[in-house]
């Protein structure tokens, strides 16, 4: 018998293509956690997993982000797009990485299972000063669209077609560049700034700056 750690955010998208899972794994005889939020306490106890509850401050209703964010509601679309991903997915990251602590050194894990959004995994993976054999393995699954770079695609979340060809490939490397170090540079710093351990947890009455 294996234990697994399963972790997602607070959202249906990210966590229900992981209950299969989570259900099938318990079924084979496996010990299953499943770290999540609280609106999913019913689904994932009903998968056969045992839920593990997100800290609070980062326990978003998907349906009322705004109510969270009250300062979301003023921006435009592009911008509540990079709001979002500082806000509800990177600033999260160090609440995430000391659940994930808190819930390892409750009972030891041998396999710790992310949707790809739940980056609060990645400090684990990180850890220079364990070494790797006494870490658990760490398997990410995919459940949204993969996000890599391509000359032949513009950056996700533009909507222009694909453009391959000489001038197609120009205009992905531009626009590549100019989503990298211009509109997502303060996204960049941000996640710098967790791997050398400053950037606080999120806190949802922050401002947008």
């Amino acid at each position: 018998m294996a234990a697994i750690l399963i972790c997602a955010g607070p959202f249906r998208g990210h966590v229900m293509p992981l209950l299969p899972l989570a259900g099938r794994l318990v079924e084979l005889g496996h010990r299953v956690r499943f770290l999540t939020g609280s609106r999913y306490r019913d689904a994932v106890t009903d998968s056969g997993a045992q839920w593990e509850p997100l800290p609070e401050q980062i326990d978003f209703d998907e349906n009322d982000i705004d109510g969270t964010f009250p300062q979301r509601r003023e921006l435009g679309e592009l911008a509540q797009g990079k709001f979002d991903l500082e806000h509800v997915f990177l600033r999260p990251i160090p609440a995430q990485a000391a659940r994930i602590e808190e819930l390892l050194d409750a009972e030891p894990v041998d396999t710790v299972v992310v949707e790809t959004m739940f980056f609060g995994a990645i400090p684990l993976a990180l850890q220079p000063s364990v070494p790797r054999r006494n870490r658990p393995r760490i398997v990410a699954w995919g459940s949204n669209p993969l996000n890599l770079p391509d000359t032949d695609l513009a950056p996700t979340g533009l909507g222009l077609p694909p453009a391959n060809g000489a001038l197609g490939r120009l205009r992905n490397r531009g626009l590549g560049l100019a989503v990298r170090a211009g509109i997502f540079r303060s996204l960049q710093g941000i996640a710098r700034g967790w791997c050398a351990g400053r950037v606080p947890s999120c806190r949802c009455s922050s401002s947008t700056g």
